[in-house]
């Protein structure tokens, strides 16, 4: 922003395009931030799982591998996770 105002000062016939490019942006802010605070709240929402799921996993580690369901675990763990990494990609 201060970059776009020095030169505007500067050179006084980029007036114009600096105003069209603060325009463009405070556009752009304004329908990307319900975007973005949406994400966010996504990616809080499936953050919890995954570690309630982790301590539970460690919490009754032995009861997993007494009953041989560590794959079980596993790919539960891992559906956890990846619900949580699109979220957390999509930021």
């Amino acid at each position: 922003m201060g970059a776009i105002i020095l030169v505007a000062v500067l050179i006084p016939y980029n007036y114009i395009p600096a105003i069209l490019i603060i325009m463009i942006g405070a556009i752009l802010v304004k329908y990307t931030n319900p975007a973005i605070a949406n994400t966010k709240n996504m990616e809080a929402l499936t953050k919890a799982p995954v570690f309630a799921h982790t301590t539970t996993s460690l919490e009754g580690l032995f009861s997993i591998r007494a009953f041989h369901a560590q794959l079980r675990f596993d790919e539960a763990n891992l559906s956890k996770l990846d619900r949580n990494h699109e979220a957390l990609l999509a930021l």
